[in-house]
């Protein structure tokens, strides 16, 4: 298992936070804080280093505060790649998710 922890800061000085534990079986990203374009690169990187189709993901982004196409398009790349469930608290993130058509990754939305 391998672990990826990026710290970045929004252009706006605001703080996001992406830990991956990367595993053959399952892997879990776990996002925090707000996930903007600021943002964009690493986790383009982060999904280069995903395992094949035969992992299943979690994304965990119950902790994200604010978050932009940035997230969308990161669970899109990542939805070309292999399963994805994503866990969102925050309503705004559901609501985007909804918005672009993505909400099925939600389990209940």
């Amino acid at each position: 298992m391998s672990h990826v922890t990026t710290d970045a800061l929004t252009s706006y000085g605001h703080p996001g936070r992406v830990r991956a534990d990367i595993a053959p079986a399952k892997s879990v990203i776990r996002l925090e804080g707000e996930i903007d374009l600021s943002m964009s690169e690493d986790l383009e990187q982060l999904v280069l280093t995903l395992p094949g189709v035969t992992c299943s993901l979690v994304l965990d982004a119950s902790k994200v505060t604010f978050c932009d196409a940035t997230l969308t398009g990161f669970i899109a790349a990542i939805a070309n790649r292999m399963p994805i469930t994503v866990t969102p608290a925050n309503p705004r993130v559901v609501e985007l998710l909804r918005l672009v058509g993505l909400d099925y990754f939600v389990p209940g939305a």
